[in-house]
């Protein structure tokens, strides 16, 4: 039972698992059963499933009852909005999928400010002429 409780003040660096065959303490062993499961985990999520199977979820009835669900729309955004933003974030958090730091995206901030809101304008106004395009068939 020992290896199984936490250590007081002591860190722990061997992970213990309790698989079905016993424990499992094998480093190697451990790490392909994570793999296994987190590769697993999520592949047949939702392919079962249609558009009408969420037509009784709370969250879609009440999207529903606020109003015209069709029409959604992004509004260009300014260079002093972004450098707030930009300002604002906490340079302690870890990084996230795009590998960039936030404290590299604060300290950065007054140089990409004005390119960032350039390409994030970009992106939203080329948007509207195509829904406009593709609405118009």
């Amino acid at each position: 039972m020992k290896p199984l409780l936490p250590n007081k003040g002591r860190k722990q660096s061997k992970i213990i698992l309790m698989e079905v065959d016993g424990v499992v303490t094998d480093s190697p062993a451990v790490t392909e059963i994570f793999n296994e499961y987190f590769r697993d985990v999520a592949v047949n999520e939702g392919t079962d499933r249609t558009i009408e199977d969420f037509a009784d979820h709370r969250s879609v009835k009440l999207i529903t009852e606020k109003g015209d669900t069709q029409s959604f729309s992004f509004s260009t955004v300014n260079e002093n909005y972004l450098k707030n933003i930009l300002d604002r974030l906490n340079p302690r958090k870890a990084v996230g999928c795009d590998s960039i730091s936030q404290r590299l995206l604060c300290i950065s901030a007054p140089a990409i400010a004005q390119p960032l809101t350039r390409l994030i304008n970009h992106f939203i106004t080329n948007s509207l002429e195509e829904q406009q395009y593709l609405s118009s068939f």
